[in-house]
């Protein structure tokens, strides 16, 4: 009897012991694909699910490439995570060939951090984000998007990158292609997106910020004292872009004082249905901007 008992307490001291120690997480599978769901995240618009995603990350692991899914759900995303070169989210870093897929998934950021970056591609090359909606639960909070490269021998160029059918809603900065530190961010492609309400929608700036290619961008605003597109730096094509907008005091394209180019627009259309601000606002005096075919009106 006396032996019994202590069979069952070292059993159950055992069990007490390993629950102490965080669950294991599923390796990628044979082809590279890690879910999501694998790492503890919720999807239920309630808890932090940040975390998890970055584990899930980590396990695909810088610069071996992989396919990252993220279900239908809603997926909160509250913790800020800091670093020499500046404050963000979810952290791409070093990644080359990764595919980001999350058709049916919202990813809200709840934080109200607004020096943070929520999806930061940095030093990554030809990665793929497709198919999820990015929001800021906290209006004009938060850069949505960004490419940059920190430092001139900081992991590969940012280039070749490509996001598709993607919403991004209500940030300070929508997409964020480069950042002033001048460093290589080129031959990305952004097509297939839908951004509404940002603060600036766009901004591309960096010297060494070019060739970046924009197709079928819809814009779109119900706030006023936004700006659809702020130009800095770089050359960039946009291809069909639509900026649609709906109260007053909105910016839509901005070419800020030392702005070259060239930036070429193909095939825009614009829809206002009020507006006393103009459609251009123009800064530099040797700035290259091209408007072939579309309608502005």
């Amino acid at each position: 009897f006396e032996l019994l008992c202590s069979l069952a307490l070292l059993v159950c001291s055992s069990v007490s012991s390993l629950s102490a120690f965080p669950r294991p997480q599923a390796p990628p599978s044979k082809d590279g694909t890690v879910n999501v769901m694998s790492f503890g995240c919720a999807a239920n618009g309630v808890t932090d699910d940040a975390p998890c995603l970055n584990r899930a990350v980590a396990t695909i692991g810088n610069g071996h490439g992989g396919t990252l899914t993220i279900p239908p759900g809603k997926y909160l995303l509250n913790t800020v995570s800091s670093d020499a070169y500046g404050n963000h989210v979810i952290l791409l870093d070093h990644m080359i060939h990764l595919h980001v897929t999350g058709y049916g998934a919202t990813l809200i950021y709840g934080a109200k951090d607004n020096s943070a970056r929520v999806i930061e591609l940095r030093g990554s090359a030809s990665c793929v984000l497709e198919g999820f909606k990015l929001e800021s639960a906290n209006a004009g909070v938060g850069t949505g998007f960004s490419l940059r490269r920190p430092t001139y021998s900081y992991g590969d160029p940012v280039q070749k990158n490509h996001i598709h059918d993607i919403e991004v809603e209500s940030f300070n900065i929508g997409i964020e292609m480069g950042t002033p530190e001048n460093n290589q961010v080129s031959e990305n492609s952004v097509d297939n997106v839908i951004s509404s309400s940002n603060t600036t929608h766009i901004v591309q700036q960096g010297k060494d910020t070019f060739n970046n290619l924009f197709e079928n961008i819809t814009f779109y605003t119900a706030r006023p004292g936004q700006t659809f597109l702020d130009f800095r730096n770089g050359t960039a094509t946009f291809i069909r872009p639509t900026f649609e907008q709906t109260r007053d005091h909105i910016t839509s394209i901005k070419i800020e004082s030392g702005f070259v180019g060239p930036v070429e627009f193909i095939g825009a259309y614009s829809e206002w249905a009020e507006s006393s601000e103009p459609f251009l606002v123009w800064h530099s005096a040797g700035a290259y901007v091209l408007f072939v075919g579309g309608q502005l009106s």
